[in-house]
């Protein structure tokens, strides 16, 4: 009698590392016909898997969506020492921000070889977790509000790099890309509908250090149809800044890290 492969620890380990390597790439948000349909685990044993996965903090469940745990997250915030002062100024900040607005809050950084990388999100459980900010993906930064906002507030000699990287992509020449960061920079904020996502927009706003340096982005997602309306966008804008300068405020130390304004 051949002995089954999930009696073994072997076999148990095998399809659990499946499960999880699955969660790796930007789409790191899948349902469970999904998981079984690319790992090819029966359908039993997956949602046996599932389960040990979000009891222990790997994953986490949202209606019939898996994401990243926070046990995973953790994990990915150790690559970037560099950002843990930031991140833990944001944190309170968003969370208040997202309470407010019930849409998800992204806190975004410049990463490694040009790319934009959401290095803290808090999530809002009423949106589709398919729909989820990649944490630590390196995402291009010529997509979205959040990318946007960072490529406009970088050195010049930097915008054309990236503008170089992703020519073909972007199908515009320098002239028209130039003009458009400069728009956004003298804006102050980058909103987008549709670029990264499908039936998404984004409302994005830099984060400053006290000497007036590029920190990071802050952005508000929105998943929900119809798309962010002209009003909406206006409105962000304002709780985003708010949000911004208190994050800046409190990495400088002029805010207690007791309580938020937002």
């Amino acid at each position: 009698m051949k002995d089954d492969p999930m009696k073994s620890g072997t076999g148990a380990i095998d399809r659990t590392l499946a499960i999880l390597a699955l969660f790796a790439s930007e789409q790191n948000s899948l349902d469970t016909r999904e998981i079984i349909q690319m790992t090819g685990i029966p359908q039993s044993t997956c949602f046996r898997l599932l389960k040990h996965l979000v009891d222990a903090g790997f994953l986490q469940k949202y209606g019939k969506g898996y994401g990243l745990g926070d046990v995973m997250l953790r994990m990915a915030a150790h690559r970037s020492p560099p950002f843990d002062a930031l991140r833990q100024a944001a944190r309170p900040v968003m969370n208040g921000l997202s309470r407010k607005i019930h849409h998800s809050v992204g806190l975004n950084v410049l990463g490694r070889n040009n790319t934009r990388l959401c290095i803290e999100l808090v999530h809002d459980p009423s949106q589709e977790i398919r729909q989820r900010i990649p944490m630590f993906t390196p995402l291009p930064m010529y997509k979205g509000a959040s990318g946007k906002i960072l490529w406009a507030y970088l050195p010049e000699r930097v915008q054309q790099q990236i503008f170089h990287d992703h020519v073909d992509e972007l199908g515009e020449d320098w002239n028209s890309v130039s003009l458009m960061l400069a728009a956004i920079r003298k804006q102050g904020y980058c909103c987008s509908r549709n670029e990264r996502l499908p039936g998404a927009s984004a409302v994005s706003v830099p984060i400053m250090d006290a000497q007036g340096r590029l920190l990071a982005s802050l952005s508000v997602s929105i998943v929900t149809l119809p798309l962010v309306s002209e009003e909406d966008v206006n409105l962000y804008v304002v709780l985003l800044r708010e949000a911004s300068e208190e994050i800046s405020e409190r990495l400088s130390g002029k805010v207690q890290t007791g309580s938020t304004s937002v």
